[in-house]
Formats: C-alpha cells, sequence, structure tokens
C-alpha cells in the first residue's frame, strides 16, 4: 500500500481539525436558539466527518480520490463554519439590543427546519456510505481498491451536493429567517418606543386632566341637559338673523371681536345661543366654550365657576391652548381652588391666551343670557363682563353674548372702552320675519301633536291666529305648544283656551303673562281654589318653582320642610307638578326627579303682582322665602364634626389628598347640602323681625334657629362647606344674615357671634378650604379676641356691620 508523505497527512489531518473545529458552531447556535429536530445537530456532521476521514485514512490506497475528497469535505466545513462566524455575530447583536425580545425572536419557522431535517438527511447518508469503507485490517488492500474508490467518488459527489443544497437553500432560508427578525425586532422596538411615547404622553395627560378637575366648574355648556329645550331650532327659520351672525363669524377678528345680541325676555335668544354653539362646534369647529346663565339654578346664575370653566372647556376643546392653560392652573390652585376673579381671569384666560398667536384662527365663546347672572349684577356682572371682554386683547377669541336690556349690562357694553369692539344685533319683536319664524314653527309642532294635522285641515286659521297672539315672543309659542301637548282634554278644546275672548282682551297684560294665567288657571280652576286645602298645596309648590335656588326633587323637599310647620310632601308636589308640566320641567310622577321652571319668566311672573293679576296664584316671596330659611336652618342644626366620616389620618391632612371626596360626601343628605349653601339666600329675602306682625310669620322662629345656629353649629358648617368645595362664599353669607338682623339692642350677642365667624373665615380660609377640619383648632385660636371690641379693634373694615 502506497503511504502519503508525511507533509500531506500532516495538511489532511489539519483539514480535518479544522473542519472539526469549525462545524463546533452548532453547540453555541443551539444553545442560544433552538432549532428543534436536531437541525445542524454538530454530533452528527462530526460523526460523518470522523468516519469518513477516519476511513479515508484506512484506505490511502486511493490518495487522488482521498485528496478530492477531503476538498469538498474541506469546501463544505468552509461554508458551514463560515456561516458559524456570520450567524454568531448576527445573534449577538440582536442579543445586545432586547435579551428577551431578541430570545422570543430567535425561534425558527417551519420553513427552515424544513430545510435543515433535509440537509440532516443527507448527512446521515454520507454516514451510511462511509461505512463500506470499514473493511478488515487482515485483507489485503488491493482487494478494497476498486470498491474503495467508487464508495469515496460517490461520498465525495454528495458532499458536494450537500454543500450545493447547504449554500443554496439552508443558508438561503437561515438568510430570510434572520432578515425577518430584524424586521421583526425592529417593529418590536418600534412599537416598544411608541408605546414608551404613548404611556408617556399618556402619563402627562393623566397629569393636566387631574390639574384641569381640579378646576371648580358649572354645567354651563351649550350641550348640557339644562339646555336641552333651548336646542328645538327649526331649520330654516330665524335665516335674516343667522346671515348676520355667520357674517360676523367670518369677517375679519380685528373688526368688532364682541357681538352682542339684545332682545326682550321671551324672544328666543336663547334657542339662537344654542343653534350658534352647536354650528361654530359641528359645522365650523371653532367652539372654544359656551357658558348659559340660567336664573335659579346653583353655579349657573353666579360668576362664582364662570372664569374657571370656560378655562376648563378651552383646555379641552383647544390643543394650541392646552398646555397653557394646565401650566397656569397648576400654579393658580396653589392658591385655591375658588378665588376672586381679579385673580381667575388673568391666570386662566387672559395668560395662556397671550401665548398663543393673536393671527391664529379665532376661537369663538358663547355666553348667554348674562342678565340671568342674579349674584349682584349692577358690581359681580359688570366686572365679570370686563374681563371678559379683554380676553379679546390677549389671543384670538371672539364672543358672542345674548343679554336682555337691563341698564347695568348695557352701560357697560356701550362704555367708552369698549363701544369699538362691540357689534349689536337687535331681536324686533313686531318684525315679519319674526310672525313668520312662529308660524313656520307652530305649524311644525302641530304636525307632530296627534289629531294636530286634521285640525289645521279643519281650522286653517289657528296656527296664523295663535302666531299672531305671541307677537313675537318665541317663549310664548313654545309654552303654548307644551300646553297643547300635555292638555289632558280635546285637542281643540285646549286651542279654544288660548283663542278665548278674554285672552284677547287681556293682551295688555302681554301675550306670555296670558299664557301662563290660562295654563294656571286650566290645571288649577279658581272655582277649585277657593278649597282652602287645595289652595295652600298649590301655592306652597309654586311658591317652591319660583324661589328655590337650584332645582331639588319632591323627595328632598319633604325631607328639608318635615321639621316645619309646612311639610310640603312627596304628594302634594307631584299632585301639582304633574298639571303645570307645560310650564316646569318635571318628569311626570318622578319623586326623585329634580323641577325647575321652564323659563325663568314664569318665575318672575309668579312673583309679580302687576302680572300675576290672579291672587290666587301669585306666589309671597318673604313668607315663602322665611318657610325655606326656617326649613334650611333646622337641617344645618343637625350637622356635626366630620359630617363625611374621615379616617383620623384624613381629618389632618389635606382634603385634595382624598381622591373620592365626592363619594364620601353621601352622608351629608342632599336636603342638608342644599341646606348649607343656600339657608342665607333665603335668609335674605324673609321678612325680617320687626318688620312683619302677620299671622303665622317665621321670622321669630328665625332669630331664634339664627341664634342657636350662631352658637352651637356655625363650626360645623364651615368644616361641611369645605368639605363641599364650598367655603369661599361663607364669610359673605354670615355678613348678609348679620345685616338681616335688626339693630336693636337684643339682637347684639348674636351679630358679635357672627363676626367672631367672619374673624375666622377672614384670617383661616384658606387653611379650612385645604384642611375642612383645622375649623376647630383656629376657632380657639380666636376665642380669645371674643368680644365685639376686640374684633373691631384687629379688623374694623372686615367685621364692623357696616365692613364689607
Amino acid at each position: 500500500m502506497k503511504l502519503l508523505p508525511p507533509e500531506r497527512r500532516s495538511t489532511i489531518d489539519d483539514i480535518l481539525n479544522w473542519s472539526k473545529t469549525g462545524l463546533e458552531w452548532g453547540k453555541h447556535i443551539t444553545s442560544v436558539f433552538p432549532i428543534p429536530g436536531g437541525v445542524l445537530s454538530p454530533h452528527l456532521f462530526a460523526l460523518v466527518l470522523n468516519t469518513s476521514f477516519g476511513q479515508s485514512q484506512a484506505a490511502r490506497t486511493n490518495e487522488e480520490d482521498v485528496e478530492s475528497l477531503l476538498i469538498e469535505l474541506k469546501q463544505l466545513a468552509e461554508v458551514v463554519g463560515k456561516s458559524k462566524h456570520d450567524i454568531d455575530d448576527h445573534i449577538e447583536s440582536t442579543l445586545e439590543k432586547d435579551q428577551v425580545q431578541g430570545e422570543n425572536a430567535l425561534q425558527s419557522p417551519r420553513e427552515v427546519e424544513d430545510h435543515f431535517k433535509k440537509f440532516e438527511f443527507d448527512l446521515r447518508g454520507l454516514s451510511d456510505q462511509s461505512k463500506a469503507l470499514k473493511h478488515s485490517n487482515f485483507l489485503p488492500a488491493w482487494l478494497f481498491s476498486s470498491r474503495d474508490a467508487r464508495t469515496i467518488s460517490k461520498i465525495k459527489s454528495d458532499v458536494a451536493k450537500a454543500r450545493e443544497y447547504f449554500e443554496t437553500s439552508c443558508l438561503v432560508a437561515i438568510q430570510t429567517w434572520l432578515e425577518n427578525i430584524d424586521k421583526k425586532l425592529q417593529h418590536i422596538t418600534v412599537a416598544v418606543t411608541d408605546i414608551g411615547d404613548r404611556a408617556e404622553v399618556e402619563r402627562r395627560e393623566d397629569a393636566d386632566d387631574r390639574i384641569l378637575d381640579a378646576l371648580p366648574r358649572a354645567d354651563a355648556g351649550y350641550n348640557s341637559s339644562f339646555n336641552q329645550l333651548k336646542g328645538r331650532f327649526l331649520e330654516g327659520t330665524r335665516a335674516k338673523l343667522f346671515e348676520k351672525l355667520e357674517a360676523w363669524i367670518e369677517v375679519d377678528s380685528s373688526h368688532k371681536p364682541i357681538c352682542v345680541l339684545t332682545g326682550g325676555a321671551g324672544t328666543g335668544k336663547s334657542t339662537v345661543a344654542f343653534e350658534l354653539a352647536k354650528r361654530l362646534d359641528e359645522r365650523y369647529h371653532r367652539l372654544g366654550a359656551s357658558f348659559f346663565f340660567i336664573r335659579g339654578i346653583a353655579d349657573l346664575d353666579s360668576t362664582r365657576l364662570f372664569f374657571p370653566t370656560l378655562a376648563y372647556q378651552l383646555a379641552h376643546s383647544q390643543d394650541v391652548l392646552r398646555k397653557h392653560i394646565v401650566d397656569s392652573a397648576r400654579e393658580h390652585l396653589k392658591k385655591g381652588r375658588t378665588q376672586a376673579m381679579e385673580r381667575e381671569a388673568p391666570a386662566l384666560l387672559h395668560n395662556p391666551l397671550s401665548l398663543v398667536g393673536k393671527q391664529d384662527p379665532p376661537i369663538f365663546l358663547v355666553v348667554d343670557a348674562v342678565d340671568e347672572c342674579t349674584e349682584d349684577p349692577v358690581k359681580l356682572v359688570q366686572e365679570m363682563l370686563d374681563f371678559l371682554m379683554a380676553t379679546t386683547q390677549h389671543g384670538p377669541i371672539r364672543i358672542f353674548l345674548t343679554v336682555r336690556p337691563v341698564r347695568p349690562i348695557e352701560a357697560k357694553l356701550s362704555s367708552a372702552k369698549w363701544t369699538t369692539d362691540v357689534h349689536t344685533i337687535s331681536l324686533e319683536t313686531s318684525s315679519n320675519d319674526a310672525t313668520a319664524d312662529i308660524l313656520a314653527f307652530i305649524k311644525d309642532s302641530f304636525s307632530r301633536i296627534p289629531q294636530g294635522p286634521e285640525l289645521l285641515k279643519k281650522r286653517g286659521d289657528i296656527a296664523y291666529r295663535l302666531a299672531q297672539q305671541a307677537q313675537g315672543l318665541f317663549i310664548y309659542a313654545r309654552t303654548a305648544i307644551d300646553f297643547l301637548e300635555t292638555y289632558p282634554g280635546p285637542l281643540e278644546e285646549g286651542v279654544g283656551f288660548l283663542l278665548s275672548d278674554v285672552a284677547e282682551e287681556a293682551v295688555a297684560l302681554g301675550p306670555l303673562d296670558q299664557l301662563y294665567l290660562v295654563v294656571l288657571e286650566n290645571a288649577f280652576p279658581p272655582a277649585h281654589m277657593q278649597q282652602l286645602v287645595l289652595r295652600a298645596r298649590v301655592q306652597v309648590v309654586l311658591g317652591c318653582v319660583a324661589v328655590l335656588r337650584n332645582p331639588v326633587s319632591p323627595r328632598i323637599l319633604e325631607k328639608l320642610t318635615l321639621p316645619t310647620r309646612r311639610t310640603i310632601t312627596c304628594q302634594d308636589t307631584v299632585s301639582v307638578l304633574d298639571r303645570l308640566r307645560s310650564v316646569v320641567i318635571f318628569e311626570n310622577g318622578s319623586v326623585d326627579e329634580a323641577f325647575r321652571p321652564m323659563h325663568a319668566t314664569f318665575s318672575q311672573f309668579l312673583v309679580d303682582p302687576t302680572r300675576c293679576t290672579n291672587a290666587l296664584y301669585l306666589v309671597d316671596t318673604q313668607r315663602q322665602h322665611a318657610h325655606m330659611a326656617d326649613a334650611c336652618l333646622k337641617a344645618v342644626l343637625s350637622l356635626e364634626q366630620n359630617m363625611c366620616r374621615l379616617e383620623e389620618s384624613e381629618l389632618e391632612g389635606s382634603i385634595q389628598d382624598i381622591a373620592d371626596i365626592e363619594s364620601r360626601l353621601i352622608h351629608v343628605p342632599q336636603h342638608v347640602q342644599y341646606a348649607c349653601v343656600y339657608w342665607v339666600a333665603h335668609l335674605r329675602e324673609a321678612c325680617r323681625p320687626l318688620t312683619h306682625a302677620g299671622h303665622g310669620c317665621f321670622c321669630g322662629d328665625l332669630v331664634v334657629l339664627l341664634e342657636n345656629f350662631v352658637a352651637n353649629k356655625m363650626l360645623q358648617w364651615m368644616e361641611t362647606l369645605g368639605l363641599m368645595g364650598r367655603v369661599d362664599g361663607a364669610m359673605d353669607a354670615l355678613g348678609a344674615a348679620r345685616d338681616w338682623l335688626p339693630r336693636e339692642p337684643q339682637y347684639t350677642h348674636i351679630r358679635e357671634r357672627i363676626n367672631h365667624g367672619r374673624q375666622i373665615l377672614f384670617n383661616h380660609t384658606d387653611g379650612i378650604r385645604n384642611c375642612p377640619h383645622s375649623v376647630y383648632k383656629v376657632s380657639t385660636q380666636e376665642d380669645g379676641d371674643f368680644t365685639l371690641n376686640a374684633i373691631l379693634r384687629h379688623r374694623p373694615a372686615i367685621v364692623s356691620d357696616y365692613g364689607a
């Protein structure tokens, strides 16, 4: 047997060792990412090479064939070995980016497995072929030379095919797989980054929302449930008016940025404001905020929450303003949730607006029924208008206002300071356009009433006569339709009431007033009202409709008046309201549904003897307010310390840290909450002691209740107001209660106690607002000065009888 020279044998051994070392990559690859089914199993590949090389070394008589086979094996080992380095680097790079996501992504798909299973199968075939080279060492080598040559040639050919398959299929599959992994990880990275960015944005938005939610605000937007009836605009009506309004919307903002719509009560200003706000919101997408004042509804007949409410809405509707308002609100709230307008308007509106370019697209504010803000219309409303109109000087703001011709408001709008900025449009009730629009509304409404279309065919003049009788008052038309929709008898009979000769002869009283009388007389005929029990029931419920400062349900009203001499039961309230649903908003028969007048003019009518000419329905406001003050003071006397049942640690901390404070207020009954806020509003309108000696007067009882309150429950009242977020009005409330008392000597001790309470509030309102329970601690600090002279000496301008 011819042996290979030593240098050739060394070369072959080096090739063998290099090849086997190169194939060790499989151990690493499978430890990093599993390839199921033993794909690229290192021990199998090594076995094939060991067998082939080993037997080839034993059959060196076929030297040239062996060398050729070794070259093929070397090429196969080089291909696999090079793949080992490339894939190693790729995997290491992948895992460096993201260990967890990389390991999850490095899972071989089925098509990769299939390629490597075939490659494995081919290698096993090589192993089987190499067994043919195993022959006995006792037999002569020349017996096997020919057969070994054929076997080696076949193995060489199959190794070449295996290498080609590995290069054209396995490597391509791996490369495609790794490219897909790169894409997947890239998508994951982008997604994770995007999620992280979104999470950060959401965290910032949540933090911003918490700041905005801390702003006290009223449900005053045009789409509030309170304004549902104002949305009954009939398309096609008020055409000329809306041509003017849309022209004002489109005109350059430097020209008259404030538009004021004026008109008498009931002329449809609120419906116009609602429709304009809706169009600005849905059609133009330029509505920033809206505030609809409503007389007799808490927070909607006051300036108290006006600017925070506008700021809250602007932050949610205008992305360009949101960050600026949040930043300003964050600093503003550090000084208290509710503050004076001279602080709120600049902090929440003027300063944020100044950071937005005045050349930006205009942002519109719609403010309806300014005249229904009954809280100090001479001072506060004028001050509010000044700050509101000043917003147009700080940013791209346009303002639409509606208002009745009220002298203090007209004086402010026509002042030299604003006259060049204000564009005024007047609603003419006598115009043919108004009558035509009301006629269209009545005809449309009749088409929706059962038996309405048939009646119009039968009596074609009905709609025209009703439109003429309305005299331009849309509220008349709407109330008339509501009356007919709820009329219990035949529709024609109801129309007969509205068009009766009596109504036409009484037109001098005003069509709306006459309509209200028709509604009342139809619901409770004068003949029936001669029964004292019925009259008392109707008058007391009408009194509540007229004087309640916030809508309450029959059940709450019963609980409120239960301790008084005139309990107003649920049954009594429902029995009256069910017959007045054309002028009072009330769900039929519901004892838990709050009620309120459909329009402010009805409340005004009930208390004005020059308008409500039938004394059977006239409300004695002093007596009614005294009744409600009596009920409220008795409810307030039920207060105890820590009404919300806070834990000891919560009592000493900030109320801002109590996330569920709103839900804790359930422990303060709703009628008690009403009493805490409005007892003074009723007391100041009640008859004063020593001025009214009528039978059944409450004024004497009120003095006793007030004395009991200031002696025993004043601190509990302050604490409860703090929990409700209403402590800011407490000082003025006590001042009004003090001023209600005559200046006679027998009331001095009550006045002194009230002044002491005002002193506590003057010195500690911020502390009580932040920690309501602290009122008990600070009150003991003030007790040393609990004499009128001492108090006057320290704060004469605040607590004197004549102080603000």
